[in-house]
């Protein structure tokens, strides 16, 4: 279990635990109020699959809570085939010329990283459905939550009241993104446009500027996604 899981604070503190046939039942001692506005327990409101670590146990999946009685099942979770850590790239299909920049841009990378650091990447994109947008389905939230890394072109694809719109389908990815992964691992990339009316636009969310990295010259921003990349690979063990 990599360094970064065991160091970290508990996201449920757990007492008077009992092993079952096949799971755990123990309570939790957090406030219930505050466990109902943490963001794993509204995504298990939502039906998604919430795991634990669960510290000299192994890896368990949620099963039920009762918030009221501060109980909580835990069930044991079988581990997954280990497959090649992967890059998640939010892209959109409405500025076509930014996203297969940063497409090729992190190929690049990815090669390089692989060629100093011996490790396996693959690069992820969102999924293209034939009709609509895309959806925040189960598939496509297990992507982005076991992906290290999530890329995110922010580049304007429409222009509204003075402020840059980036695509929406980015927007949905990208949003679930910094609510369910950890803000080092998830960075935006904004490549900007020529057209005079997507000059001096204001990005409409208010976001901390370390989410973003600096593309404003294409050979230095290629070295700084090389770097960033080795850098979160290496808090995994990945690199």
């Amino acid at each position: 279990m990599p360094e970064e899981i065991e160091s970290r604070p508990a996201d449920l503190r757990l007492q008077k635990k009992s092993l079952l046939k096949a799971g755990l039942r123990a309570f939790f001692v957090e406030d219930r109020d505050l466990i109902g506005q943490v963001p794993w327990f509204r995504a298990f409101l939502a039906g998604e699959e919430v795991r634990f670590y669960v510290q000299g146990s192994g890896v368990y999946h949620l099963a039920n809570m009762g918030c009221v009685s501060q109980e909580v099942y835990l069930v044991r979770a079988p581990l997954p085939p280990v497959a090649p850590p992967s890059i998640f790239l939010c892209d959109q299909t409405d500025y076509l010329a930014s996203s297969q920049t940063l497409g090729t841009l992190l190929t690049q990378a990815i090669v390089q990283v692989k060629q100093v650091d011996s490790v396996n990447l693959r690069l992820q994109t969102l999924p293209r459905p034939a009709a609509g947008g895309i959806r925040l389905d189960t598939e496509l939230r297990r992507r982005i939550r076991q992906a290290p890394v999530v890329i995110a072109d922010v580049t304007p694809v429409a222009v509204l009241g003075g402020q840059g719109l980036p695509s929406s389908s980015v927007c949905l990815a990208a949003g679930y993104a910094l609510m369910a992964k950890a803000p080092h691992q998830v960075r935006l990339v904004n490549l900007g446009r020529p057209e005079a009316s997507f000059q001096n636009l204001e990005h409409p969310f208010s976001l901390s500027k370390e989410l973003y990295l600096n593309a404003a010259h294409p050979q230095q921003f290629a070295t700084t996604l090389v770097t960033y990349l080795e850098e979160v690979l290496r808090r995994y063990r990945l690199a």
